[in-house]
């Protein structure tokens, strides 16, 4: 991850400046996170609580041991897949394990849209029907070919919602 590219490691004009890679094998994805932004009132006109984060991790988790994977935080759902890619069948795994039980969990009598990018595993008819099935859940896709034009993190609307986080941030550290 790049947190800044503004500076570098050395001086300008420097003869020599200090460049580090990961390793070969750290060349390719170690990890996804998908962040499940809701939106809406409970029945009582109450901001709804944020749905638990997803990451997938790269492998299996066979070898992760029972102590530290009873330390993931409740509010991070942990997957595993070979490559860390979110696949029809992580998908799947996600939809059943993380976004139908909390829509069961806070709004369990309304219908829901769920708005997605265009990916091919959140456009698949097992997929659209399953959360429809489970959850009178409505799969909506944006536009195929689309998402670098509403990246619902750096741009947009979402960049609204990184400015409102921020400024909450501010405030109750203040």
């Amino acid at each position: 991850m790049v947190g800044d590219y503004d500076h570098t490691y050395e001086d300008k004009g420097a003869k020599d400046v200090w460049v580090r890679q990961p390793g070969s094998d750290l060349k390719k994805r170690q990890a996804t996170l998908q962040i499940c932004i809701r939106a809406g009132l409970d029945a009582e006109g109450k901001n709804l609580p944020q749905p638990p984060t997803a990451t997938w991790f790269r492998g299996t988790g066979k070898r992760i041991s029972g102590a530290e994977k009873a330390a993931y935080h409740p509010d991070v759902h942990v997957y595993w897949q070979k490559c860390a890619w979110v696949d029809r069948a992580t998908s799947l795994e996600w939809q059943n394990g993380t976004l139908i039980p909390w829509l069961n969990e806070h709004i369990p009598n309304d219908e829901s849209v769920v708005f997605a990018d265009n990916l091919d595993a959140q456009v698949q008819p097992e997929y659209l029907g399953n959360q429809k099935e489970k959850r009178r859940a409505l799969g909506w896709s944006l536009l195929k070919g689309g998402t670098h034009w509403s990246r619902p993190v750096d741009q947009g609307a979402g960049r609204e919602v990184k400015r409102g986080i921020d400024y909450e941030q501010n405030e109750w550290l203040a």
